[in-house]
């Protein structure tokens, strides 16, 4: 009986020192283009946005382009490199950009974070494995929003793009009497975010509180 315990004992070790060793030899660094963070970098989405009032029970839609340059880098509160997006929006292809906001990012060693509006986001996070959970607003104030990898390092195809490796971000889609949430976000190799599409609705009786918002790549300039 004690030998059995024993070599129980011994092969748990062994697993735990697997994992460990897996872990402590992985190369984050292989994934990080995920997320690209190179100076004058800019990517311009199609945005399609609806706003649900509960208050009136009505509903704005939003249609626009939405232009993210990677302006600088620059050093945070909390002394990590970080780069500085410049967000920019137009109603169509004739219209002038109009400057909206600046947002950050920081990739780090174990994720890639987002400040969007002074909240934290972690957008992506490493090692990259089919097994990875996490909660994005882990950082913020909000509500927890558990993601995780719904396909890694697969071809994806969008309208005239043919991204040769792309991950996405999933959260579990709820739908019931009280609220509908979705997330969905795509990334490709070198490029970064090429697609999203977020569904945050609170339903009162017959009446609707929330946002749809989708992105999707149009053009994309080293």
């Amino acid at each position: 009986m004690k030998l059995i315990f024993s070599n129980i004992i011994i092969v748990v070790l062994l697993l735990a020192g697997c994992k460990k060793d897996q872990f402590e030899t992985y190369d984050r660094t292989k994934d990080s283009d995920f997320f690209s963070d190179n100076i004058g970098m800019s990517n311009t989405y199609k945005v399609n946005e609806i706003i649900f009032d509960d208050f009136t029970n009505t509903s704005d839609t939003f249609n626009y382009q939405l232009l993210e340059k990677n302006e600088s880098y620059f050093t945070d509160n909390l002394g990590r490199k970080a780069i500085r997006i410049d967000r920019y929006k137009r109603l169509s292809d004739t219209s002038n950009w109009q400057y909206i906001n600046t947002w950050y990012a920081v990739k780090a060693t174990d994720m890639v974070e987002r400040i969007e509006d002074n909240k934290r986001i972690v957008k992506i996070s490493f090692p990259i494995t089919e097994d990875a959970v996490w909660n994005s607003n882990a950082y913020n104030m909000d509500n927890a929003n558990t993601v995780f990898y719904g396909f890694i390092d697969q071809k994806y195809t969008m309208d005239t793009f043919n991204f040769k490796s792309a991950l996405s971000v999933e959260s579990t889609n709820v739908n019931n009497s009280s609220r509908e949430r979705s997330f969905r976000e795509i990334y490709a190799r070198g490029i970064g975010l090429v697609f999203k599409n977020q569904v945050n609705i609170d339903k009162v009786n017959s009446q609707l509180r929330g946002y749809k918002i989708r992105f999707q790549l149009i053009k994309h300039e080293k």
